[in-house]
This record gives structure tokens, sequence and C-alpha cells, in this order.
């Protein structure tokens, strides 16, 4: 008799386990298997497109995308290094530009920014 009560209570706890872990992971995004580094500069307003798109159609809700505002000489050397990765012409760098993370790519203007997340979030 004690042996089936037993089992039950450790049927139980896994029951409730499950339903916690389903609670606490229902609502995190999916990250990818890169990060999604989006450099931004303040009164872009391709910037502020792409922004707004990421806003309005919940994207991080779905894959995380890291915003970092170049205004900050940490980031810009950041937005650099992933540039010079990609072979882009560093003297002559703009923002949006996305960095992939290990698909190590850059995406550059808020058009091909924008229609690489809306296929990444389908």
């Amino acid at each position: 008799m004690k042996k089936e009560y037993l089992i039950y209570i450790i049927t139980g706890l896994l029951v409730l386990a499950g339903i916690i872990f389903a609670i606490i992971y229902k609502n995190k995004p999916i990250v990818l298997s890169n990060n999604l580094t989006l450099f931004v500069k303040d009164g872009c307003p391709h910037c502020t497109n792409v922004e707004k798109f990421i806003t309005d159609n919940k994207v991080n809700d779905k894959v995380l995308v890291e915003q970092k505002n170049i205004g900050s000489s940490q980031n810009i050397k950041e937005m650099i290094a992933y540039s010079q990765k990609c072979g882009l012409d560093t003297n002559n760098l703009g923002t949006p530009l996305l960095w992939t993370g290990t698909e190590g790519k850059c995406i550059v203007g808020d058009v091909d920014i924008i229609s690489y997340l809306t296929e990444k979030t389908k």
C-alpha cells in the first residue's frame, strides 16, 4: 500500500514540474543558433523603421535582437569589427546594420533588415 502512495506522489511531482516548466518557458523567445545584433544611431530614420517593425511585429517574442546604439564608442568598435568580418568598407559604414551572429552576415539598411527579420520570424 505504501508503494502505491509513493508512485502517486512521484507521478504527481513530475506532472507538477512539467506544468511549472511549461509556464516558465511558454513565453520565452526562441533563440536562434546565433545572436542577432542591430546597430542603430539616434536620429536615423531607417533605424527607426527597423525598431518600429521589431516592436509592431513583436519580433523579440520570436527571436532575440539585441540593439546597440553606436553613440557608445564600445558599440561602434564592435560594429566595425563585425563589418570587417563581412568585408564591408569600414570608412563608409551606415546604420542600421544587423550582424547575424554565427551566420556571419552583415545586413545593411532598413528594407533588407526587415526582409531578413520577416523571414526569420515566419
